[in-house]
């Protein structure tokens, strides 16, 4: 029995199985859907939404900036390729430099995801 999508990664482990991607970018991505496997299925799919995109750059802002994941990497947990993600990233600057709120968002997917990994790990990234 073929399963639906949504339980191949009903948590962030599961992504990172199915996607062959760290989990700390899984854990980014599920920090920034709150946690909600629909959001996480709008974030990795090709959703031109202005509120999914935000969403999608501010995971790879913070997997590029608070983990040593790979642009490779990161695109596979976010069902993209490398040169995908390079693309995302120069353009995340521009917003990044423009935008308080999303340099917000930003930070606080990386503090979120942080939180779980440290406290999962006992470890700091």
């Amino acid at each position: 029995m073929v399963e639906p999508e949504d339980q191949l990664y009903a948590t962030p482990d599961d992504l990172a199985r199915h996607a062959r991607a760290p989990v700390i970018v899984c854990k980014l991505l599920f920090a920034a859907a709150d946690g909600h496997r629909g959001s996480v299925r709008a974030i990795r799919s090709s959703d031109k939404d202005e509120e999914v995109v935000r969403q999608r750059r501010a995971v790879i802002w913070a997997a590029k900036f608070h983990t040593s994941a790979s642009l490779p990497e990161i695109g596979r947990a976010l069902n993209r390729d490398h040169s995908a993600v390079q693309r995302s990233l120069e353009e995340t600057k521009i917003l990044w430099l423009a935008d308080p709120d999303f340099r917000d968002m930003c930070e606080r997917i990386a503090r979120r995801g942080a939180r779980k990994w440290e406290a999962r790990c006992g470890a700091s990234i």
